[in-house]
């Protein structure tokens, strides 16, 4: 009785390995390669599979670049939401040093995806159906970020200045300026731009608390 309930359970798993591995052949594609220059071909080629497995799975490249900007976010977003809940109870010099190198970690050991998530961007800006896609997960990671930030300024008893939202808004904002400054025009200056950075943000934050 139980073999029925057992093979859907198997066809998803079998699905989700194929498209996991596409996704791992279209990132080693892209970055050896650039977005515009590697194929649905070459990917389907790189994993082993068909063109028809691919677009089993995603509907053209652009959708394979967003799952793997989703992917990327949802493991950079584990490690923010471990580090907020590792120093709920910490110092605030505690806080700022290990947030100052968890962001040098998740920003720039991996100058590659960068500069692809750059030429994606310039992409998108002039293609309406992937600025769609990019905005909606812009939107995502902004909402998924403020309501952690949220999660944590509640817990140490912070009134933020501005809305949880917003400072979600302003931290992908400069996360986002300094990373690609940093992958176009790298500088020992930029440590101490983005300490500062941090540091300012939790001036703002502690000058609110109580």
């Amino acid at each position: 009785m139980s073999t029925p309930d057992l093979v859907p359970t198997t066809r998803a798993r079998r699905k989700q390995r194929t498209r996991d591995h596409l996704l791992a052949s279209a990132e080693r594609l892209f970055i050896e390669r650039g977005f515009h220059a590697a194929s649905i071909d070459d990917i389907a080629q790189l994993a082993g599979f068909t063109k028809g497995a691919v677009y089993a799975h995603f509907r053209n490249k652009e959708e394979v670049f967003i799952a793997l900007t989703e992917r990327r976010w949802d493991e950079q977003l584990a490690r923010v939401r471990t580090a907020l809940d590792a120093l709920a109870t910490s110092s605030a010099d505690q806080r700022s040093a290990s947030f100052v190198e968890l962001t040098r970690n998740l920003l720039w050991d991996d100058p590659d995806w960068q500069l692809l998530a750059l030429e994606f961007n310039v992409y998108a800006a002039r293609n309406p159906s992937a600025r769609r896609r990019l905005s909606e997960r812009h939107r995502v990671d902004q909402s998924t970020l403020a309501a952690l930030l949220a999660r944590d300024l509640d817990k140490r008893g912070v009134d933020p200045p501005i809305s949880p939202h917003a400072l979600a808004g302003v931290l992908l904002a400069f996360f986002n300026g300094i990373a690609l400054k940093h992958s176009t025009n790298p500088d020992p200056d930029d440590n101490e731009v983005l300490s500062a950075a941090i540091h300012l943000i939790d001036i703002a934050l502690a000058g609110s608390d109580g």
